[in-house]
């Protein structure tokens, strides 16, 4: 009876896994698809170097290079300047054949370049959920956690 248990705790336990990864696929793959159409839709306010198109969005910047085709690579990233010295603050979305070898992934970076990041990594084709690499917390301000709540971005637990 015991083994019937543990045998059904395990189950449960590795469905309850794979339903959290499917979700976090899909909050991923939304966020992403929302902010490349929002991106699409602006008029770049300048260029950083010949790297980035970027819009002044309040007290951030909305940052991006697009691939010329959908064979290549997207970075979109949301960038938040501190005045007092503290880390600067982004969350960047990559779409890219380059980060995980055979796939094309999104991955999304969020915090301080520095310290207290985290990412999570989904393939773009499968829809698979690939895991997370740093803190489940990422370092941040008032004014960084604004930018994820007016973007609808979504921390999982």
């Amino acid at each position: 009876m015991i083994r019937l248990i543990l045998s059904l705790a395990m189950v449960f336990s590795a469905v309850n896994s794979s339903v959290a990864a499917d979700r976090r696929s899909e909050v991923l793959k939304t966020e992403f698809a929302t902010i490349l159409a929002h991106v699409k839709a602006q008029k770049a306010d300048g260029k950083i170097g010949d790297f980035m198109k970027f819009k002044k969005m309040g007290n951030y910047l909305l940052l991006w290079d697009l691939g010329p085709t959908a064979d290549d690579y997207d970075l979109i990233r949301l960038y938040n300047e501190h005045d007092d010295g503290s880390p600067n603050f982004s969350v960047s979305y990559y779409r890219s054949k380059n980060i995980v070898e055979g796939r094309t992934v999104i991955r999304r970076f969020v915090g301080p370049d520095t310290l207290g990041w985290r990412n999570d990594t989904m393939d773009y084709e499968t829809g698979e959920y690939l895991g997370m690499q740093g803190t489940e917390e990422p370092s941040m301000s008032a004014s960084d956690r604004r930018i994820l709540k007016d973007w609808n971005i979504e921390l999982f637990d």
